[in-house]
C-alpha cells in the first residue's frame, strides 16, 4: 500500500511539473518588469452621468472607454496600464468648474471632456491654470481653445469641428470605419454615433501623443499633439496653431 501511494505521489507531482512547464510555455513571452513610476496610466473622463444628459455622456465615454479597452489588450501604453475614472460634470459653468477643480486636486494631468461646450470652457480654464492637458472631443466655441484676448490655451485642444465647419456624419463606408463601427457593435450591441467616434477619436488622439512623446509629461505630450497627424475614425487629423483640429478627410 505504502509503495502504491508513493508512486501515485510522484505521479501527481510529476503532472504538475509538466503543467507548470507547459504553463510557463504557453505564457511567454514573459511580463515586461514593472516600472518604476507605477503600473497604470490615469484619465480623467469627464461627462455628465445623471440628469437629463446622462444618455448621451454614456455615449461620449462609451467611445473613450473602447479606445481604453483596445489598447490594453494590445499592451497598455508604456508598458503600463490604462484606468480611467469617470467625474460626474453638467453642462453649467460653474459646476463643471469645481469639477474640474477637484478632477485636479484627486491628482489627475490627463483629462477629455466635458460634453457641453459651456462646461469645456470653464474645464478648458481650471486646465490652462493648473498645467494640466485636456482633449475636448465635442466642444465647438472658440474660447475651448483661446483665451478672451487671443492666446492659445497651451495645454488644452479640441477634436469636434466648429459650427461653420461641414457637419461631420457617419454616412462613412470606408473600410477603415466600417471595421469601428463592427467593433463597437460587437462592444455595446448598438450602432455607434457621432458622440461615439468623438469620444474614440479624443482618447486615441491622446494615447498615441503620449506613446510619441515617450512619457505621460504634459509639456512633452502637447508637442507630440502639435507636431503630429492623427488617425482618427473617418480622417485624419492634424491641430492648428490655436489648437483646433484640422481635418484631412480620408478618401
Amino acid at each position: 500500500m505504502i509503495i502504491v501511494k508513493t508512486v501515485f505521489s510522484m505521479i501527481v507531482v510529476s503532472i504538475l511539473l509538466l503543467a507548470a512547464q507547459c504553463q510557463s510555455s504557453f505564457n511567454s513571452p514573459l511580463p515586461l518588469p514593472t516600472p518604476p513610476s507605477g503600473t497604470t496610466i490615469r484619465i480623467a473622463l469627464l461627462s455628465p452621468t445623471t440628469g437629463e444628459l446622462n444618455t448621451f455622456g454614456r455615449l461620449l465615454r462609451n467611445g473613450s472607454i473602447m479606445a481604453f479597452d483596445e489598447w490594453n489588450e494590445r499592451g497598455g501604453l508604456l508598458h503600463h496600464r490604462i484606468e480611467w475614472v469617470i467625474y460626474d460634470t453638467r453642462c453649467q459653468f460653474d459646476s463643471a468648474r469645481q469639477t474640474t477643480e477637484q478632477v485636479v486636486a484627486d491628482g489627475f494631468n490627463l483629462m477629455i471632456g466635458p460634453l457641453c461646450t459651456e462646461s469645456a470652457i470653464a474645464a478648458a480654464i481650471v486646465a490652462e491654470q493648473a498645467g494640466v492637458l485636456l482633449i475636448s472631443p465635442t466642444a465647438t466655441h472658440p474660447l475651448v481653445t483661446v483665451d478672451r484676448q487671443g492666446h492659445t490655451r497651451a495645454t488644452v485642444f479640441r477634436v469636434a469641428e466648429t459650427w461653420q465647419d461641414d457637419k461631420v456624419t457617419l454616412a462613412d463606408d470606408s473600410p477603415q470605419f466600417q471595421d469601428w463601427a463592427n467593433r463597437y457593435k460587437s462592444r455595446y450591441a448598438i450602432e455607434p454615433d457621432t458622440l461615439a467616434m468623438l469620444g474614440y477619436d479624443a482618447a486615441v488622439i491622446l494615447l498615441t501623443a503620449i506613446q510619441q512623446a515617450d512619457t505621460v509629461a504634459v509639456t512633452e505630450t502637447v508637442k507630440a499633439l502639435e507636431q503630429t497627424t492623427f488617425n482618427g475614425v473617418d480622417k485624419s487629423i492634424t491641430f492648428d496653431k490655436q489648437h483646433n483640429p484640422k481635418p484631412l478627410r480620408k478618401p
